[in-house]
């Protein structure tokens, strides 16, 4: 039986359990106890070039694919779960880019061999096999706002049963509107075109002010985006 949960570990994520749990999840196969945190192993998460911190909050935009990557030291297996702390629903969140990354199906949290399986609402992605690997990359796109736990579990090492060595770390991701950018229409800068602003729309009006410049009004558009 041990070496069956073995086998499954090295395709495949066997859990997507909250918290540092991959010591009990896989019946001690992994080793109880954990060699510490991701920094504590050498690994970085970043999301778009931003690097997560457990001690510090983050926020990213909203309606907006950041780059995930996992990379430092050597590694063989992962796993990357996203939770929203208000029930929100991220099963769709992340995407697979390459052959080394997979989606566990959200469709109620579940343990074990190759039917672990996240909560409904909450999105894994790990490995596919134990080859050594550099990083991994991924995508990440959220459309509302929300206030996250991203959890990485990182397995280095299998030597034999209880020889693993993995780290686990948490860190808090704010998903927000981006800032809003306000075009400037100094009197040094009258004679320069206007900056197109993401989600503006122009209108050029025909009649002309005293000073002979055509007016230019810049307005947000009103249209929401429906959905995710």
């Amino acid at each position: 039986f041990l070496l069956e949960l073995s086998f499954a570990y090295s395709t495949r994520a066997g859990h997507c359990v909250t918290g540092p749990q991959i010591g009990e999840e896989s019946g001690g196969v992994h080793g109880r106890e954990g060699s510490g945190s991701l920094s504590d192993g050498g690994f970085v998460l970043s999301f778009s070039n931003t690097t997560l911190e457990s001690d510090s909050l983050i926020e990213i935009n909203k309606e907006q694919t950041h780059v995930v990557r996992l990379e430092g030291a050597t590694f063989r297996g992962f796993l990357i779960r996203i939770s929203g702390k208000n029930g929100e629903e991220l099963q769709d969140s992340l995407t697979e880019i390459d052959s080394e990354t997979q989606l566990l199906p959200s469709t109620g949290e579940n343990t074990g061999l190759l039917s672990s399986a996240c909560a409904e609402n909450v999105v894994g992605l790990c490995h596919t096999g134990a080859e050594d690997k550099e990083g991994i990359v991924t995508e990440f796109r959220f459309n509302f706002e929300a206030e996250l736990q991203v959890e990485v579990t990182v397995v280095t090492n299998n030597q034999g049963i209880g020889q693993n060595d993995w780290f686990y770390s948490a860190f808090d991701v704010n998903v927000r509107p981006p800032p809003k950018l306000l075009t400037d229409y100094s009197t040094a800068n009258r004679g320069a075109p206007p900056y197109q602003l993401p989600g503006f729309r122009e209108i050029q009006m025909s009649t002309q002010n005293v000073t002979g410049y055509s007016l230019v009004l810049r307005v947000m558009n009103a249209n929401k985006v429906q959905g995710k």
